[in-house]
């Protein structure tokens, strides 16, 4: 059985979309107190670190 994260995966958080490379996780992580390093590798593990595939966030307009 897979632990829980206790992350939130849809609605928002702080403004920002919790979906995946849209910076809501990662900022529910950082709320936590994790090292942001922690949440680097988390988001490269799920290609949503700015320049890989599920990364959303940072376009200009």
């Amino acid at each position: 059985m897979e632990k829980k994260s206790g992350i939130k995966k849809s609605g928002t958080f702080e403004g920002k979309s919790n979906k995946l490379g849209h910076g809501g996780r990662a900022a529910q992580l950082k709320a936590q107190g994790v090292p942001s390093g922690v949440i680097g590798e988390v988001a490269r593990k799920a290609h949503a670190a700015p320049g890989q595939k599920n990364y959303h966030g940072g376009k200009k307009k």
